[in-house]
C-alpha cells in the first residue's frame, strides 16, 4: 500500500476492495499507509491538527472524503489506529467545519 502514495485514487481504493474480497483485516500499520496513501502525503514534519488541515486544505474534495470514509471504516470494524490517524481525522473534521 505504501508505494500508492503516487497512485491515481482508483487505484488505492481497488487496492483496499482486493483486501476486503480476500477477507484480510486491516491492523493498524495498514491504516495509516492507507489513509496517507489516499491523501497523498506524509505527515511527519507536521505536528498537530491545524497543521495538517492547513497542509490538506488544496487536496482534491474525493481523497479527502475518502480520507474520512476510511478513517469511519477503521474505527466500526475496531481496528486500533495510530496517533497520525486520530490527528489526521481531527484535522479532517477541521476542514470539514471551515468549508
Amino acid at each position: 500500500m505504501g508505494a500508492c502514495v503516487t497512485a491515481p485514487l482508483e487505484d488505492v481504493l481497488s487496492a483496499k476492495a482486493e483486501m476486503t474480497a480476500l477477507k484480510i483485516q486491516p491492523n493498524r500499520v495498514f491504516a495509516e499507509t492507507y489513509v496517507t496513501s489516499l491523501l497523498q502525503q506524509r505527515f511527519k514534519h507536521l505536528t498537530g491538527p491545524a497543521a495538517i488541515a492547513d497542509a490538506l486544505r488544496d487536496k482534491p474534495a474525493d481523497r479527502l472524503q475518502a480520507a474520512r470514509v476510511a478513517l469511519t471504516d477503521f474505527e466500526t470494524a475496531g481496528v486500533e489506529v495510530t496517533g497520525l490517524c486520530k490527528i489526521l481525522n481531527k484535522a479532517l473534521l477541521l476542514l470539514k467545519k471551515s468549508k
